[in-house]
């Protein structure tokens, strides 16, 4: 009976993983602020990205803000151009991370007023504006104000709501975990034993979690409008970083049960022989 309660516990961790593995990372990564600046914190340097925004960017420049046609090819070459060299000038890594913490605050944030994934990339154009000065023959408007770009077409009401509640849902999880993985030692005959299982169910939702993100992912992706192509290029980067971001906390995952399983089988022969000695 013990045994059987024991496994129970074992599936039980298991199953818990499976489902709060993810929830905790988009607790981390996407509903907190400080977490999401720093996970899209290396896109401000690419390459692709800069030139999809600097492209965007002249194209709202003359649309919006009614600038000579003529001089549209000679703003988009000097955004252009400005795109590639700022990320290295003073202010630009400030520039970013404010606009990914204004774009939070739009979609996550208390008072967000966005039913759909979008960025603020208000500081970013200013910066950007900045940056090609007096290389212009007309005079470049600020976004202080910001300038919202929609990252996806469609509502994501209950989405956007699902990842404000993953901190909250993620600790139950996580509770639930240590709980049944704690039963399952108690419980056990051999502790060792279920250690090794405790590894092993590390090591298979580290191993089914990888399978289908890399294939969920992808499909997401592939159905979710975008807007623009400064859009579609954000969220492919976004889907890549996250695909690396909890690959990492899935190799750790699958260490960690791989020294268990390691830490179970040398404390079983080391008893196994400890009994032979006493009999």
């Amino acid at each position: 009976m013990r045994q059987l309660i024991a496994m129970v516990c074992v599936l039980i961790a298991v199953v818990a993983a499976l489902i709060t593995v993810p929830m905790a990372w988009v607790a981390t990564h996407v509903a907190d602020e400080d977490g999401y600046v720093s996970f899209s914190k290396p896109l401000g340097s690419d390459r692709e990205l800069q030139r999809a925004f600097s492209a965007y960017l002249s194209d709202q420049l003359v649309t919006e803000y009614h600038l000579p046609a003529a001089v549209r090819p000679q703003v988009s070459a000097a955004l252009t151009v400005a795109a590639r060299t700022a990320s290295n000038a003073p202010g630009y890594t400030q520039a970013w991370e404010e606009t990914q913490r204004r774009s939070h605050r739009l979609v996550f944030g208390p008072d967000a007023r966005q039913d759909r994934l979008a960025i603020d990339v208000g500081p970013l154009a200013t910066f950007a504006i900045n940056h090609v000065g007096t290389a212009l023959p007309v005079t470049l408007p600020t976004l202080d104000g910001g300038l919202v770009v929609a990252v996806n077409g469609t509502s994501e009401t209950g989405a956007i709501k699902a990842v404000k509640d993953t901190p909250d849902r993620s600790r139950v999880g996580l509770i639930v975990i240590a709980v049944a993985a704690l039963g399952a030692l108690v419980f056990a005959r051999r502790r060792s034993i279920a250690l090794v299982w405790l590894g092993v169910g590390a090591v298979v939702v580290a191993g089914i979690l990888r399978l289908v993100s890399s294939h969920l992912a992808p499909s997401i992706l592939n159905h979710t409008p975008a807007p623009s192509s400064f859009a579609r290029t954000l969220q492919k980067l976004l889907a890549d970083r996250a695909a690396d971001s909890l690959g990492s906390w899935l190799l750790w995952i699958a260490i960690g049960g791989g020294v268990a399983i390691a830490v179970g089988v040398v404390l079983r022969v080391v008893s196994g022989g400890a009994a032979k000695v006493q009999a």
